[in-house]
């Protein structure tokens, strides 16, 4: 095993690498169950050396979990190389951005 996030809740979440700095070029996994009515999740990163760090938690006023995330680009104004979180409820969801310091703000709902 390369490593291991301290959350033992049921969820799905998503995966991505940090390709431009922000968050130390790693690997950043957010919890959560999307589809479904929760609370949200965690974002963690994990080096290269398997240990794992918690960014931040985030939530959505769509009250749902991440079905995908990516880290967006310098040119995203001023959500650039912030993690963008696409939160998933099911009847419809949100955009979350997430900066290195963990804070969060949604920036869009959207129809399913």
């Amino acid at each position: 095993m390369f490593a291991r996030l301290p959350d033992k809740n049921v969820s799905d979440g998503a995966l991505t690498f940090d390709t431009f700095g922000a968050f130390g070029y790693r690997l950043l996994a957010a919890t959560g169950r999307s589809g479904t009515a929760s609370e949200g999740g965690i974002v963690y990163s994990v080096a290269a050396s398997g240990a794992v760090s918690k960014v931040g938690a985030y939530a959505s006023s769509t009250k749902g979990g991440a079905d995908a995330m990516v880290v967006a680009p310098p040119g995203f104004g001023t959500g650039a190389r912030h993690v963008v979180l696409t939160v998933d409820a099911g009847p419809r969801g949100s955009l979350v951005l997430m900066d290195p310091r963990g804070r969060t703000r949604e920036i869009a709902l959207l129809p399913d």
